[in-house]
């Protein structure tokens, strides 16, 4: 299939570049060209850097709301739609697959006005806005989660063929399933807050470790992402303390921390929810509070398996922290009965690059 090209359409975060960037290069294995478009960010490199082609086109955000809101969306999404057509019909591609974002909605409008069979994936548990919107558009729906269902109600048509294929995780995921874990008798903690961090794990989980028991506390050893301005703060807590501590403001290898860790703290985005799940290790989420509530949902899927927590938002405080940390830490048959669970979680993921893949060459060959 050297001929046949698939164009993927991504937001500029982690968690729709990531899953699509595994995707892509199961499609490359194949002989398949592919390249990307979107309004580009700060991970937009990760694309490149793995040889893959970016193109530029501008996305609007809008909010749809009112008479005014509508009719400015409209407006936006008509010009979006006109660069994603120059943009296509310079590429040329055979099929177009969306991963969310207002890119999306662009690149999937203009594949159907091209006439270009295309499909979308919806990476969390519930639905984002662009994807319900494109779920009447598209000719396969590839899900996550098996419980998204429940959210598409009339967003299901005849023309639709749904497919749960999972959430792709990167091949140093898989990879890294083999890894052992040192059982030196450290309580290894790793605290990532999102592909952009988050301020919120920066200032409560310090706050919350150096409360703990001193014979907790000279075994622990915490691993964090913090955002840049954060990292002198926390760095500075942690030795005061005599906490022993790996900081920075971005990971190369968290498969590898991951399986390296006792437990995990961090957002429950759906990358994350489902690379945790897939290395076997237990975590406590803090959903990010969003209008959706779509993180909180990802969280749900691994604690209703009694394979993590959840903290809120407004639960989220030193004092809370500390007794669940300190509970797990006394008390490790529990982390070893949810890891378990943990790791028959969300079997799909594992495949799932391979199963969409497959779907995309299926469609290609016809």
């Amino acid at each position: 299939m050297s001929n046949k090209k698939v164009l993927i359409a991504t937001g500029g975060s982690g968690g729709h570049i990531i899953p699509a960037l595994a995707i892509a290069k199961e499609l490359k294995d194949e002989n398949v060209t592919v390249e990307f478009i979107g309004a580009g960010g700060i991970f937009t490199h990760l694309v490149e850097k793995q040889g893959f082609v970016f193109h530029n086109i501008k996305a609007f955000k809008y909010n749809n709301r009112g008479i005014f809101g509508k009719i400015k969306a409209l407006v936006f999404t008509y010009l979006s739609v006109i660069g994603a057509l120059l943009q296509m019909r310079k590429i040329q591609p055979d099929f177009v697959l969306g991963m969310g974002s207002y890119a999306s909605i662009a690149t999937v409008f203009a594949a159907r006005i091209m006439g270009v069979n295309c499909a979308i994936h919806e990476q969390n548990v519930k639905p984002g806005r662009t994807n319900k919107i494109l779920m009447h558009f598209a000719d396969k729906i590839f899900l996550s989660f098996e419980e998204t269902k429940q959210f598409l109600g009339d967003k299901i048509n005849a023309k639709n063929e749904i497919i749960v294929a999972g959430c792709p995780v990167e091949q140093k995921v898989l990879d890294a399933q083999s890894i052992e874990r040192d059982e030196d008798g450290k309580f290894r903690i790793l605290v990532l807050g999102g592909s952009q961090g988050a301020r919120i794990l920066s200032d409560v989980v310090p706050q919350a470790l150096i409360t703990l028991p001193e014979e907790i506390k000279k075994d622990l050893v915490v691993v964090q992402q913090t955002r840049p301005e954060d990292l002198n703060r926390v760095k500075d807590i942690y030795e005061e303390y005599n906490i022993n501590c790996e900081l920075e403001t971005y990971f190369e290898d968290v498969p590898t921390k991951t399986r390296q860790t006792n437990l995990v703290i961090a957002r429950s985005g759906a990358g994350t929810v489902c690379e945790t799940a897939v290395l076997g290790r237990t975590a406590i989420f803090v959903p990010l509070l969003l209008a959706d509530g779509h993180q909180m949902e990802n969280a749900r899927i691994l604690t209703d398996k009694n394979a993590s927590f959840i903290l809120e938002t407004g639960r989220f405080t030193p004092s809370n922290l500390a007794y669940e940390v300190l509970r797990l830490a006394e008390n490790p048959e529990i982390l070893k009965t949810m890891e378990r669970n943990s790791k028959t979680a969300i079997d799909q993921s594992r495949t799932a690059a391979g199963t969409i893949s497959k779907e995309i060459l299926e469609d290609l060959k016809g």
